[in-house]
């Protein structure tokens, strides 16, 4: 089923003539992953990540606030409809293994997480924690899982190596 996103919202998809990162990446010899949000196509298989340069990719090919939620693994449907509280560990646990996998060659990981953006979600380790409402338990959980992320470039001694950037699609 094609998300609630309104109308025209399955045509529309980054333009195949765009070079992405991952390609330019690949074609240098990287080993290219993504886990997170896509949200540049999802209603062609081609306009899905692992047809624009990423080797691996597990995710939601659009915004978190689009209903029904579904998570995709390469191309394929892996969970429909996807639970949301589960989804910034969901995230970061195959980022964790796709950098342990390729830790002894150059690779490009993109890991943009769905939280915080609305509708928050956050596992049971971390609801009511935080004492600052949902918004601060989505902020220190999502806080947590990037540490694991530094935290497993440097335990591999590639973290003086590593560029890591941080951004954000929602305004800071």
């Amino acid at each position: 089923p094609a998300p609630d996103g309104g109308p025209g919202a399955d045509e529309l998809h980054l333009p195949e003539t765009e070079v992405t990162l991952a390609q330019l990446f690949q074609q240098a010899g990287y080993a290219t992953g993504m886990v997170g949000k896509w949200h540049l196509g999802h209603a062609e298989p081609k306009w899905l990540p692992t047809h624009r340069g990423f080797d691996e990719y597990l995710g939601i090919p659009y915004s978190n606030d689009m209903r029904p939620v579904q998570l995709v693994q390469r191309d394929e449907r892996l969970e429909y409809p996807l639970v949301q509280a589960t989804l910034t560990q969901r995230y970061t646990a195959p980022a964790l293994e796709f950098i342990q996998k390729n830790r002894n060659q150059p690779f490009f990981l993109y890991l943009p997480h769905a939280m915080p953006h609305k509708p928050l979600a956050v596992s049971e380790a971390y609801y009511q924690k935080s004492g600052s409402g949902l918004y601060g338990d989505v902020l220190q959980e999502l806080d947590a899982c990037i540490g694991l992320v530094l935290a497993k470039l440097k335990e591999l001694q590639i973290d003086d190596q590593t560029l890591v950037m941080f951004t954000s699609d929602n305004g800071a």
